[in-house]
């Protein structure tokens, strides 16, 4: 799969995983008000998230706390939080933390639990 799209169940912005070489794969961020993207190292962090988006999945009735997805460099993090109604919140972070210019960026998606089914099929084909 050459990417993964993680879309807003209210507007049109949308988190995307794309270009996977190696270890390595791109994220971005775009909305009608702001885009951006990163590129990400992620070697040993894959099996975990999709540990992480499949329990999602499977709690299409909401789950309690938080769900942390986190790159090891600890540049990107997806945070995931559910009520009862199936209301997903993501809260995308990324950042860069090495070099001469350091910056962050936030940006909060809305989305379902059923979206969440498709999200980990796609991510188990992204990373295999």
């Amino acid at each position: 799969m050459k990417s993964v799209v993680l879309k807003s169940a209210e507007t049109s912005s949308k988190i995307r995983l794309f270009d996977r070489d190696g270890d390595y794969f791109h994220i971005s961020y775009q909305s009608p008000c702001i885009s951006y993207s990163k590129r990400i190292w992620g070697y040993s962090d894959a099996a975990n998230w999709i540990g992480s988006i499949r329990f999602m999945a499977e709690n299409w009735k909401g789950w309690d706390g938080k769900v942390l997805i986190q790159s090891i460099e600890k540049d990107l993090s997806l945070t995931f939080t559910c009520d009862f109604l199936g209301h997903v919140s993501v809260l995308l972070s990324v950042c860069e933390n090495q070099g001469p210019e350091l910056w962050k960026a936030k940006s909060e998606l809305k989305t379902t639990t059923v979206a969440m089914e498709s999200f980990h099929s796609d991510m188990v084909r992204f990373f295999s």
